[in-house]
């Protein structure tokens, strides 16, 4: 099923989540204690008043160690502040970051498959979470793989509905479907007479929703998809 359309902005639905975790539905009393006392981060002993003692432990920012499995090679230029600011953030949380890009693959199978090994060496190794894009199925099973073993998997840029099925705890991105229909609203309200969805990553399942929305939108207001 795919996700509804918003009417709520002009650029579709947020998503967040599908499981947004809050002091009602944390699984653990001693988790519930650290979120009232905002998760203490060492050398901080104190709950946000500053005044009382926090009945948490703090959290040593550098034992925690992240993993991150995208599949965005070396050669696409997009992909080169992505991998940037994740280092950043990195640095600025003082976590551990695994975090490695792929060379140009001879096919899409290959590429893929690369990346659910990476997931599956990753969580094996026992990362305290992992964030992945899911360019297509061929990595789902890696992604359970994760989960069996309780690593934390939230999913970025790719695969929104895949990550919705899968349960994952966050996903961030736009909706594929949403900005493609939007763009080809856009497009002919600006007076666009044909159009063509060009899709550089046949399979991509982000790629393929996104120019299904742009000939939808152009379908709807009877404008030839070339």
């Amino acid at each position: 099923k795919r996700l509804a359309r918003s009417s709520e902005g002009e650029f579709g639905v947020w998503l967040s989540g599908p499981q947004i975790i809050n002091l009602r539905n944390l699984p653990t009393d001693t988790l519930q204690t650290c979120e009232a006392s905002a998760f203490p981060v060492c050398p901080n002993e104190m709950d946000p008043d500053g005044v009382s003692p926090s009945a948490c432990k703090c959290q040593d920012r550098s034992e925690i160690v992240i993993g991150g499995v995208l599949h965005g090679v070396t050669t696409d230029p997009f992909w080169d502040i992505v991998f940037a600011q994740a280092r950043q953030a990195a640095d600025d949380l003082g976590i551990t970051l695994r975090l490695d890009r792929l060379e140009p693959q001879p096919s899409e199978e290959i590429w893929h498959a690369k990346m659910a090994s990476k997931m599956i060496n990753l969580c094996n190794e026992g990362v305290d979470g992992l964030f992945v894009t899911i360019p297509s199925e061929n990595v789902v099973r890696a992604i359970e793989e994760c989960q069996n073993l309780n690593v934390p998997v939230m999913s970025v840029n790719t695969g929104a509905e895949l990550s919705q099925k899968l349960g994952l705890i966050h996903h961030i991105s736009q909706l594929e479907y949403t900005a493609g229909f939007g763009a080809g609203k856009r497009l002919i309200e600006n007076g666009m007479s044909e159009g063509f969805c060009l899709n550089p990553e046949a399979g991509n399942t982000a790629l393929v929703e996104r120019c299904k929305g742009f000939e939808d939108a152009l379908a709807e207001n009877s404008i030839p998809y070339l």
